[in-house]
């Protein structure tokens, strides 16, 4: 089947009744994300590694689970900072993060490919979001020996490295020269 015509088929009678998702609504519900590219952050959640990287990955998750394109695992995972991430087990069926939001979802076609064509223009690509990540790569090649570390000298290697970083981001998704 054509995978932009593809989607779970309900009846209104069927989302009224909140009808529970099975292992083959799942087995649907990840064959429309491969479709739509949303494989591997759903994977990220699942495994909770999403929460553990750049705030930009974070907030791409809690507006994929807000919008039921994506869907939190079984139990709990932990943040960067130690807090807890619920699990699906753990919110009410058919708000952020449950399976019942996910279906509701990826039923209605026109909401999901609305939803998923405006995608990048959802998040903040600000100069200081791309300053910060450009901070997090830097840090990441220090540690890799690729870059000098430059701390505690006048040496200033590892500004010029963000500096340039930040540039190429804002030519590339910013469109700024």
């Amino acid at each position: 089947m054509d995978a932009a015509k593809r989607r779970i088929t309900l009846t209104n009678k069927e989302l009224k009744m909140n009808k529970p998702v099975t292992d083959k609504t799942l087995k649907d519900i990840s064959d429309l994300q491969d479709d739509n590219g949303l494989k591997e952050i759903q994977m990220s959640i699942l495994d909770g590694s999403i929460w553990l990287g750049p705030g930009f990955g974070g907030r791409q998750a809690m507006h994929l689970l807000d919008t039921g394109a994506c869907y939190l695992p079984v139990g709990c995972t932990m943040d960067a900072y130690g807090r807890m991430v619920p699990g699906r087990d753990q919110v009410v069926p058919g708000t952020k993060g449950s399976l019942e939001n996910s279906y509701k979802f990826w039923s209605d076609e026109d909401n999901w490919e609305h939803t998923l064509s405006d995608l990048g223009a959802e998040f903040d690509l600000s100069e200081d979001t791309l300053r910060d990540l450009s901070v997090r790569i830097v840090d990441e090649l220090v540690r890799e020996g690729a870059i000098k570390d430059c701390i505690d000298t006048n040496d200033g290697a590892e500004f010029d490295a963000q500096d340039i970083i930040v540039r190429v981001l804002k030519e590339n998704y910013l469109g700024e020269a």
